[in-house]
């Protein structure tokens, strides 16, 4: 038996070491091309280069396979040479189409995105042949067969594009609607059914009309697929009154229940005995109190965090913290809620302006908005001579570049209104847009969306 487990382990050692200097000779002859094969395959050669790509790896394949079965060790490098003329042509001619084909590329690019390959597959596979055909066309000289050929494909790309989305965000949405009008609902629960083919086609209207901005067709989509279960749900529970499974009363009791539950989590009692209002109202107030500090317990662990690298060159003075503390609870006492949040981060404080409204896409400051700016103006007073940094944010409704010129119109126009209307010098103020990068809260509803639509003023008080 020893002498048995001996041979196994040397037998095992040595095809061990015949593996190793097996893969180190492969290492060692394939070198140039392993790289310039890694180089044009992250390029796109198959697509941009074909013609030389696919003779370049068909060699480079070739050369593989000989070596797996021991051939000629000289004509496997032949081989690997030829391979990487052709691949280092390929990476040449990826140059020349990356120009020619700017715009093809940015399509297939969008198209990717979206999944159009497996949202709409037809459409993508003859975007990429056309794409393709018009690369080849390139490679033999003919530029503008090529060109021609770019244009073909980017519009099939685009065509993939438009049909993924609507695939990938609508399709869920519609199989729900089938499901609830095959059950239906529609004699139930009419009107919410019609609402989710009202947010449904509202949805499609949109993608039709730009493309590019997903979120607000994708958030409708969601909407729509939620009133449509919403419809379900509904339906089932008018047909088990109807059916005197439950009475009226106990469906009531049961919806009360809920209000309860949630209410005892925040420690508050839910009367009920005037209806939903006034414990929904009393919730409202307990989770914005809750969401407003933990905005400042954000803010205030990015600041310790700054704090604890600044240690050994700087420490603040707890005075000087205390003084701020005070004013920032002075600043905090001229807003309500629905106005403004009142962070401190380090030195500076920060006016989170959730109060003031802009029509949709204007910057335009409204009347209704001077009296929350004239409380900014009391509290910006508090701080003489401090620097003021307007920031301007919206939430992810619209494409990023159209939301990043809109907040900064936005906090221009903050800007000029306090230059114009108060004793600030326009040295000590500037603004900056932040588009949708900088959200506070949840984009998927209307409530996150309006907290998000924001102008934020930093005040930073003079040292």
């Amino acid at each position: 038996m020893g002498y048995l487990r001996n041979s196994a382990l040397l037998c095992a050692t040595i095809f061990f070491i015949a593996a190793s200097q097996a893969q180190n000779l492969r290492d060692t002859i394939f070198a140039d091309a392993d790289g310039i094969l890694t180089a044009a395959q992250q390029k796109k050669a198959f697509v941009l280069s074909p013609d030389s790509f696919s003779k370049g790896y068909r060699l480079y394949k070739q050369a593989e396979d000989s070596l797996k079965k021991g051939r000629n060790l000289a004509s496997i490098r032949r081989d690997l040479d030829k391979a990487v003329v052709y691949l280092e042509k390929s990476m040449d001619g990826i140059k020349i189409a990356e120009v020619t084909f700017a715009k093809t590329l940015k399509a297939r690019e969008d198209a990717q995105k979206a999944n159009a390959k497996k949202y709409s597959a037809e459409l993508w596979q003859e975007a990429e042949r056309l794409f393709i055909d018009a690369a080849m066309e390139l490679e033999g000289g003919d530029v503008k067969d090529a060109k021609r050929g770019g244009a073909k494909a980017e519009d099939v790309y685009r065509k993939a594009e438009l049909d993924a989305i609507k695939g990938n965000y609508l399709n869920e949405t519609k199989e729900t609607l089938a499901r609830a009008e095959k059950s239906k609902v529609y004699r139930y629960a009419p009107k919410t059914l019609e609402k989710a083919k009202s947010l449904l086609a509202q949805a499609e209207q949109a993608l039709t009309q730009n493309r590019y901005d997903i979120d607000q067709p994708r958030d409708l989509a969601r909407q729509a697929k939620y009133e449509a279960g919403h419809a379900i749900y509904l339906s089932t529970r008018v047909i088990a009154v109807k059916d005197k499974q439950i009475s009226v009363e106990d469906l009531i009791l049961e919806h009360e229940q809920a209000i309860i539950s949630i209410a005892g989590a925040a420690d508050i009692v839910a009367e009920l005995d005037a209806g939903f209002e006034k414990p929904a109202n009393e919730i409202v107030d307990y989770i914005n109190n809750l969401q407003s500090k933990t905005n400042q317990q954000t803010v205030d662990i990015e600041d310790l965090e700054k704090q604890l690298g600044m240690l050994s060159s700087e420490r603040v003075s707890l005075k000087k913290r205390e003084e701020l503390q005070k004013q920032a609870e002075r600043i905090e006492r001229m807003f309500t809620r629905d106005e403004a949040y009142v962070l401190r981060r380090g030195n500076d404080m920060i006016l989170r302006l959730v109060g003031i409204n802009f029509n949709v896409g204007r910057s335009e400051i409204e009347a209704h908005n001077f009296a929350l700016i004239a409380k900014v103006q009391k509290a910006i007073a508090v701080f003489p001579e401090a620097k003021l940094v307007v920031e301007g944010h919206t939430d992810a409704f619209g494409s990023d570049a159209s939301n990043l010129a809109l907040s900064q119109k936005r906090a221009e126009s903050v800007k000029q209104y306090l230059i114009a209307n108060m004793n600030v010098a326009a040295s000590n103020i500037s603004a900056v847009g932040y588009g949708e990068s900088s959200p506070v809260a949840n984009n998927e509803t209307p409530e996150g969306r309006k907290k998000n639509r924001r102008i934020d003023i930093v005040i930073k008080p003079r040292p």
